[in-house]
């Protein structure tokens, strides 16, 4: 669908204690290799060298503070984890630091996979020739919907001598009394000499 997304190949690192100061070592020998995707929307900002290497990355990341099951819940909250070649920075909503930290690897740990080639920014997706099609069926039966509904129901005319003052004068009033269904009701001075009854909107509009 958006015929370019973003992998995270990651593999945890050894406790820090049991670290020996070299990248290569630190890596847990017997932990798995994890990958997880992120939307083109997630990666905000990103620079590629002339290899199609990232030089850094800034990430959108979604979180929810869940360690204590007694402290007030804040819901998920965004945040953004910057990805440099060997380290990575995570920062608030607000731009503060929270944390930091080495990644074990002197690359930015983060692969490219496009649906079909294209550029160098962008990927080719799959309903890229059918999504304007889909999109004009849509409003044209959203369209349709809105004349259905707004025409279903016929308008009531009254003469405006007819309704007690209070409604007249009193806004409340009015909004209250002077709306049925979807439609508001049309005022018409007695003098007309018209009773009161329904008219039906224009069906050939549909």
């Amino acid at each position: 669908m958006f015929g370019r997304i973003f992998i995270v190949v990651d593999k945890p690192l050894l406790p820090e204690d049991e670290r020996t100061g070299t990248n290569l070592d630190n890596l847990d020998p017997n932990a798995q290799p994890y990958c997880y995707y992120l939307f083109p929307q997630n990666v905000l900002d990103y620079p590629l060298d002339k290899n199609g290497k990232f030089r850094w990355a800034l990430v959108k990341e979604q979180y929810r503070d869940d360690q204590d099951p007694f402290a007030k819940d804040e819901g998920v909250q965004d945040r953004y984890r910057l990805w440099r070649p060997g380290k990575y920075n995570v920062y608030d909503h607000n731009g503060y630091e929270i944390k930091a930290g080495d990644t074990g690897i002197q690359n930015v740990p983060i692969v490219i996979l496009d649906n079909e080639e294209g550029d160098k920014w962008e990927g080719q997706s799959l309903i890229r020739d059918i999504a304007y099609l889909d999109r004009a069926t849509f409003n044209n039966w959203s369209r349709l919907d809105v004349i259905v509904n707004e025409q279903t129901f016929s308008q009531l005319i009254f003469p405006i001598e007819g309704l007690p003052p209070e409604i007249i004068t009193d806004k409340n009033l009015r909004e209250k009394y002077l709306t049925l269904a979807v439609n508001r009701i049309l005022l018409y001075s007695a003098s007309a000499a018209a009773t009161p009854g329904f008219i039906s909107p224009d069906a050939s509009q549909a």
